[in-house]
């Protein structure tokens, strides 16, 4: 079966695998720009909510052609619909949700017309976002729209106060190297040149939230006195640059740096891991990570021979 005749059966067919409770939503099928993708969804309404789980058609269709029944799909797909129904008509009871509620990230570039539906805040072209962990590993989760936070009845700031205590809490921060990361995966020992250090969080899960943390960005600054990069490849992480590796001006190393990202988002990530294709550096008169591309110089440009060299 083709996919699009894959997609119109189960539109046809998944409510006969539903409860009887949501016999009452309504199916649709739609594209929609996620990033640089846009995924078909298939789309359940329930009458009333404002909030509506959808259902990314292509991993499905995969299985199907990996020797899935159809019948089988069909359920996997209802049962998925189930879950995300009954977790849709809780939003309202935020009592429950309040310690499952974490910081995550997305690129502001990569999703500049989903960002406009979601809590965030920004540096550079990196975006903080909430989002409720279904599960204890966090890898299935809902990112908290701006329908959702009016269920919760909570104001975005107090939202953020909460995400941001419970990922501090439950997700320190770590700070290393890449070549003593490397040596405790693969036990190879690099030379110590100290170029770049991964920032991230214990479980190296959504990692590049840790930059949102408080007093982050300083306390970098207070490790990298220097000044430092910010290179924002992937959601579980971000590499710290310390500018005394790298000579020239800020504009210039920062499209170096860029073009090192985008060949590392390209070969390494896949869309839903990436975050941006940009250098960002930390900004000591404004202490904040702006992208190296819109930084204006004030004092001094970074140069060599300001570095000690």
């Amino acid at each position: 079966m083709e996919f699009k005749a894959f997609c119109d059966y189960m539109k046809e067919h998944v409510k006969e695998y539903l409860p009887e409770k949501f016999q009452c939503v309504s199916v649709l099928l739609k594209k929609e720009k996620c990033g640089p993708t846009e995924p078909t969804l298939l789309k359940l309404v329930m009458p009333g909510s404002a909030c509506n789980p959808a259902i990314q058609m292509e991993p499905v269709y995969e299985r199907y052609q990996d020797k899935m029944p159809l019948d089988m799909a069909c359920r996997e797909v209802a049962e998925m619909c189930n879950e995300g129904l009954k977790i849709q008509s809780g939003f309202e009871n935020f009592a429950n949700h309040r310690s499952q509620i974490y910081l995550t990230t997305m690129g502001v570039t990569k999703h500049k017309e989903l960002i406009e539906t979601i809590p965030h805040r920004t540096m550079g072209d990196i975006a903080a976002v909430c989002s409720l962990y279904l599960t204890e590993d966090g890898k299935r989760r809902v990112t908290i729209t701006q329908d959702i936070l009016k269920m919760y009845g909570i104001t975005e700031n107090r939202l953020f106060e909460i995400a941001t205590a419970n990922t501090e809490r439950d997700y320190p921060a770590t700070l290393d190297s890449l070549e003593t990361i490397v040596k405790e995966i693969s036990g190879i020992e690099l030379k110590e040149d100290g170029l770049l250090y991964v920032l991230t969080n214990k479980e190296k899960l959504n990692g590049a939230a840790v930059l949102f943390y408080p007093g982050m960005c300083e306390k970098l600054a207070e490790a990298f006195p220097n000044g430092y990069y910010v290179l924002p490849s992937s959601t579980q992480e971000c590499l710290i640059a310390p500018m005394e590796g790298y000579h020239g001006s800020i504009t210039d190393c920062g499209e170096k740096l860029s073009a090192m990202i985008r060949e590392i988002n390209e070969e390494q990530f896949s869309p839903e891991e990436q975050l941006s294709d940009y250098a960002h550096v930390y900004d000591q008169a404004e202490k904040k990570i702006v992208m190296c591309k819109d930084f204006k110089a004030r004092s001094i440009e970074h140069r060599p021979d300001r570095m000690g060299r």
